[in-house]
């Protein structure tokens, strides 16, 4: 079993999220929303320095009004 560093695990996660925009809405919000759910999850176990990166990444990955 190949273990990642804590660093290539963060990276990972907050890579830009990326769909076909002939996928249906339902299937982007579901990408978006676990992609989130993953990155809260991780978040209270950050350092400073990480979660300064997550709080960018999720500005940046927020989507707003896309769905509308």
């Amino acid at each position: 079993m190949i273990m990642k560093s804590r660093e290539d695990a963060l990276k990972e996660l907050l890579k830009p999220i990326k769909w076909s925009w002939s996928s249906s809405i339902y299937a982007r919000q579901n990408l978006v929303s676990k992609r989130h759910a993953a990155v809260d999850n991780v978040y209270p176990f950050l350092t400073d320095e990480e979660k300064q990166l997550a709080d960018a990444w999720f500005e940046k990955e927020s989507y707003s009004g896309l769905w509308d």
